[in-house]
């Protein structure tokens, strides 16, 4: 959604305005009616990001089994420590 303000608009409801732009709406502010700048939210970096199905199947790894001489639990909360 984008809106129009006049910059002296802008000046008298800032906190308002951007709050409008958090929650997405673009301002374009006009000065003696021309358009002057454009207030936008910032860019989700993952917005363009899409999923895609693999080319081909990930090969199958055998692994030996896992032998420890203590719970893998207790590992995990010695690395973890006091977090």
């Amino acid at each position: 959604m984008t809106k129009d303000v006049t910059v002296s608009e802008l000046q008298d409801h800032l906190t308002e305005h951007l709050k409008n732009v958090r929650s997405g709406t673009t301002l374009r502010v006009l000065l003696g009616g021309e358009f002057v700048a454009e207030i936008r939210p910032p860019n989700d970096p993952f917005e363009n990001l899409v999923a895609r199905p693999a080319l081909r199947p990930m090969p199958t790894i055998d692994l030996p089994p896992l032998i420890t001489k203590r719970d893998i639990l207790e590992y995990l909360d010695e690395e973890r420590g006091d977090r």
